[in-house]
């Protein structure tokens, strides 16, 4: 199943201005339009507002779509997918800002384990809600597809397994304990420059100071 769009049915595709059109000042729509999309900014919302549905069966399309989300449970967890998404999007902010690498991959496995969490909550979440009409049930659909699909699982269950460890009492300990997540060896430890690394998660004194641990990579 292929996720198209929840503004646009069928194979129309989604369609976007940047421009304002000349009109939205004479009707006064940029007045209703700027109100409800200041707090919005990461998702760039204007240009969808700028944008005409084109046909009837786009307007009935979005009506059904809004149907679902009137029920508190479905719109609840919608609201929730989007407060998590914005999480992980910021740990992958911090994650290009921090220097050292062991930082950078213990925040971008944060926002692995975030984003993995938040699909399959999203998908959990309507299956519990049971949406009525066909956009939302095919937003269910494909998450079900997708969330066990070999790339999400790939990706899901090994993030969780090293998230699951409990290395916090070792985050002084001058130790390292490398993990690979696809091609990624995260570090999950406090030290910018470990000195040792861990093999099925008993530590011991191979030398790592570059922190790369290619010999030493314990399998997850």
């Amino acid at each position: 199943m292929i996720f198209r769009s929840s503004l646009y049915p069928g194979n129309e595709r989604s369609k976007a201005f940047a421009e304002e059109p000349s009109c939205f000042a004479d009707l006064n729509l940029d007045q209703i339009v700027d109100p409800i999309t200041p707090n919005k900014g990461d998702y760039d919302l204007k240009p969808f507002f700028h944008a005409p549905p084109g046909t009837l069966a786009a307007i009935r399309y979005r009506h059904d779509v809004m149907r679902d989300l009137e029920k508190e449970v479905i719109f609840a967890a919608v609201t929730r997918f989007a407060r998590r998404m914005q999480q992980m999007r910021g740990k992958l902010e911090r994650s290009e800002k921090l220097y050292y690498k062991q930082q950078k991959d213990w925040w971008f496995l944060d926002a692995i384990t975030i984003y993995c969490e938040t699909v399959t909550g999203l998908r959990d979440d309507l299956e519990a809600g049971e949406p009525k009409f066909r956009r939302l049930q095919g937003v269910w659909e494909w998450l079900g597809e997708y969330s066990t699909g070999a790339g999400f699982v790939g990706l899901a269950e090994p993030a969780h397994r090293i998230k699951d460890l409990d290395i916090a009492p070792l985050a002084d300990s001058g130790l390292a304990f490398c993990y690979p997540v696809g091609n990624l060896p995260v570090l999950t430890s406090g030290q910018p420059k470990p000195t040792s690394c861990s093999r099925d998660g008993v530590p011991f004194n191979a030398p790592c100071a570059d922190g790369s641990c290619q010999l030493n990579r314990a399998p997850v």
